[in-house]
């Protein structure tokens, strides 16, 4: 399915007296793993996983607009790790905290996790909700480490009180660390969930990252949230695979993994996407992970005459992105120049981070280059004979335009005939027939 975002522009970056032609457009957005994502999307559902240092705060960023713009697409299916739109919110007793990997890095996990120590408790509960969420699988996500022991699985069935479900071992000898992903398969409810650490556990702590959420009733989309801001990739390079491994294949239902980060810029940045590729590739080898090509900033005062940070960066994001066939999105040369963006109201006065405003825009470069918007979208023809000619007829979404298109004679080259964009409902055309072969098809494109 071709898309009609790849727009082919050069940014031309004077070094010196040389001129090097860099491009820096969206590229494998049409791609066949893209397309695979959207059918199977709009039917059995998948797994969003927003991943680094998010465009803005979490709760307004591109990457949270992408997620509402999924879940009202497909409706959400669950919830996972990090918190959103407060489905996940933390509560805790008994000396739990929380461990900012900003302030201390850790081996054990790149983003934010929590530490129960003896008689610590850490739950999980959804705002404007005394009795959790709908759901048939509860669990959770933690590191078995030579600091852990024993710990137990609570759930509150509709508001009841806590039961313990399951005894949990977060010990391993291993020094490096072991991912685990717990589920519990429940009968439809209302649930919370609860890790505790006995009060007589004495000299252990447990690493708890986060929660596994999820109702298989629906076909929904599954939103995991593991972004932070400020996080480097190499807090997450730095983690061992045999923890990171566990913890993606666990979200490994027909994935879509939104990738951004601000990095500086030298051969550690390729070693770094290189390593996030090969983790990826042995987790969720069917992820489809779509880079951001991060906007401008007040860094970028002087694009497109210099070769500034952003620039530097993209070029080698979107030069690993085509090196592994994964999806980079231009959201550089759209964002016009700092100027541009000041103007728009589209960055704040930091002239660092986007607004709210900044980031709806840069969500919808994205869902566009990727085609979301044929997800759930009609996307078959009927033909029937008709006197000298063929009656076609299709239905049409609001979601997407459609763009009835001929060829004819056997020739490759496609004739656009009809288009209808903003309208929901079944089309019908006679369309007169003279060679003695022709092909019909559809195109979809983002609506008018």
């Amino acid at each position: 399915m071709k898309k009609l975002l790849s727009i082919l522009l050069c940014v031309i970056a004077i070094q010196g007296w040389s001129v090097t032609y860099l491009d820096l457009t969206t590229v494998n957005g049409d791609s066949p793993e893209v397309e695979r994502f959207i059918q199977e999307a709009s039917t059995n559902g998948g797994t969003f996983i927003s991943l680094f240092d998010s465009m803005g705060d979490s709760y307004r960023s591109a990457n949270y607009w992408m997620a509402r713009r999924l879940g009202d697409r497909l409706g959400v299916s669950g919830y996972g790790m990090n918190n959103y739109r407060n489905n996940t919110l933390v509560g805790s007793s008994g000396g739990t905290k929380s461990v900012d990997v900003l302030a201390t890095p850790s081996k054990y996990w790149f983003n934010n996790y929590y530490i129960v120590p003896p008689g610590g408790r850490l739950w999980w509960f959804k705002q404007y909700s005394s009795t959790g969420h709908w759901s048939d699988m509860q669990g959770i996500a933690y590191v078995k480490y030579p600091g852990g022991g024993p710990f137990t699985l609570n759930v509150s069935t509709n508001g009841g009180p806590w039961t313990k479900i399951l005894d949990l071992d977060g010990y391993t000898d291993d020094i490096d660390g072991v991912g685990v992903v717990t589920n519990l398969i429940l009968i439809p409810n209302y649930y919370q969930i609860m890790v505790e650490t006995p009060i007589n556990a004495s000299g252990i702590t447990n690493i708890i990252l986060g929660p596994n959420i999820e109702n298989s009733q629906i076909p929904g989309i599954k939103i995991v949230f593991l972004d932070r801001g400020g996080i480097a990739m190499n807090a997450f390079t730095n983690v061992s695979r045999k923890i990171r491994d566990p913890i993606f294949k666990a979200f490994s239902h027909n994935p879509l993994v939104l990738w951004h980060a601000k990095e500086p810029v030298g051969p550690q940045l390729t070693e770094w996407l290189a390593e996030f590729e090969q983790c990826l590739s042995n987790s969720m080898p069917n992820a489809v992970i779509a880079y951001i090509g991060t906007p401008l900033t007040v860094l970028d005062s002087g694009y497109p005459t210099t070769n500034t940070i952003t620039v530097q960066q993209n070029i080698l994001t979107r030069e690993n992105a085509v090196a592994h066939r994964s999806v980079y999105v231009d959201c550089m040369v759209s964002s016009i120049s700092y100027e541009w963006m000041v103007l728009m109201g589209y960055i704040e006065a930091d002239g660092i981070h986007e607004t709210l405003l900044g980031n709806q825009y840069f969500s919808g470069i994205i869902w566009n280059a990727l085609g979301l918007y044929a997800l759930k979208s009609p996307r078959t023809l009927s033909i029937q004979a008709n006197g000298g000619g063929v009656n076609v007829s299709y239905e049409c979404s609001t979601n997407a335009c459609y763009t009835l298109q001929m060829s004819s004679g056997g020739s490759p080259v496609w004739q656009d005939l009809i288009t209808t964009s903003g309208y929901s409902g079944p089309m019908s055309t006679n369309m007169p027939v003279t060679e003695s072969m022709a092909l019909f098809r559809l195109k979809l494109s983002p609506p008018l």
